[in-house]
C-alpha cells in the first residue's frame, strides 16, 4: 500500500469521522437549545399555573366567608353573639389581607428569582453554543487538513515526486 505521509484510506476514514462529528456537533447544538428553551418555558408555566391555583384558592376562601357575612346581612341578629361574629370576620378580613399580601411578595420575589435563573439558563446556553461552534470550526479546519493532505497525496502519487 502507498504511503507517503499518511495512508490514502485512512485519510479517508478519518475524513468521514470528521464528517459525523460534525453532524453530532449539530444535534447536541440543537437539543441543548431546545431543552434550555424548554426548561425556561416550563418554569414559567408552572410559576403562572401556581400563581393562579394559589390566587383561585384564597378568592373561594374569602367568597365562602363573604358569602356568610351577606347572608348575615339579611339576618335579624343582635347581641353579644353577634359581636362576636363581627369581631371575627374582621380579624378574618385583616388576616386574608396579611394572607394576600405575604402571596404578593413571595410571589414577587420567586418571579426575581426566576428571571434570574432565566438568565443564567440562557447564558449557559450562549456558552455552550459558542463552545460548540469553537468546537464546530475546529472540526472543519481538521477535516479540510486531512483533505488537502489526502489530496497531496494523490498529486504526489499521480505525477509523481521530483527531487532536486
Amino acid at each position: 500500500m502507498a504511503m507517503l505521509g499518511a495512508t490514502p484510506a485512512e485519510l479517508i476514514e478519518l475524513s468521514s469521522r470528521l464528517g459525523v462529528t460534525t453532524t453530532e456537533i449539530n444535534h447536541v447544538s440543537g437539543d441543548t437549545q431546545g431543552i434550555a428553551a424548554r426548561v425556561v418555558d416550563e418554569m414559567h408555566g408552572t410559576f403562572a399555573t401556581a400563581v393562579s391555583s394559589i390566587t383561585s384558592a384564597m378568592d373561594a376562601l374569602r367568597g365562602t366567608v363573604d358569602a356568610s357575612r351577606g347572608q348575615l346581612e339579611t339576618t335579624t341578629w343582635t347581641g353579644a353573639n353577634r359581636a362576636v361574629f363581627d369581631g371575627a370576620y374582621t380579624d378574618f378580613t385583616g388576616a386574608m389581607g396579611q394572607l394576600e399580601l405575604a402571596v404578593t411578595d413571595a410571589y414577587a420575589e420567586f418571579d426575581a428569582q426566576m428571571q434570574q435563573l432565566s438568565t443564567v439558563i440562557e447564558g449557559f446556553q450562549g456558552q455552550v453554543a459558542s463552545s460548540l461552534d469553537q468546537a464546530q470550526t475546529s472540526t472543519t479546519s481538521m477535516a479540510q487538513a486531512v483533505d488537502a493532505q489526502r489530496d497531496n497525496l494523490e498529486v504526489a502519487m499521480n505525477s509523481g515526486i521530483s527531487v532536486g
